[in-house]
């Protein structure tokens, strides 16, 4: 199922401008990241690290790898999907302009 999901989400990636970046998690029991952060190539201020952008496609099968490898779990937090959620938007809320 998820990877029908991952062709619609691809196909509105296509369409968006290519300044944007994503994040994904995944979550049943567990709430994980699922997208891959690289570190900055900006040397003189580094934040943390940057989020992929829309259009990088090795990034999105990261994103399907990851699904594909997750363990199937009896049940879903989604509590615990959207506290990790919020944390990694306050992280990103911290970050550089240039870094997103």
């Amino acid at each position: 199922m998820h990877r029908e999901a991952m062709a619609a989400v691809a196909g509105l990636f296509d369409a968006l401008p290519a300044g944007l970046t994503f994040d994904a998690i995944s979550f049943a029991r567990k709430a994980r990241p699922a997208a891959p952060r690289r570190r900055s190539p900006h040397r003189e201020h580094p934040p943390p690290a940057t989020w992929p952008g829309v259009h990088d496609r090795a990034a999105r099968e990261h994103v399907a790898a990851t699904l594909d490898a997750g363990s199937r779990e009896q049940g879903t937090d989604l509590a615990a999907a959207l506290a990790l959620a919020g944390q990694r938007i306050v992280l990103r809320a911290q970050a550089p302009p240039w870094s997103s």
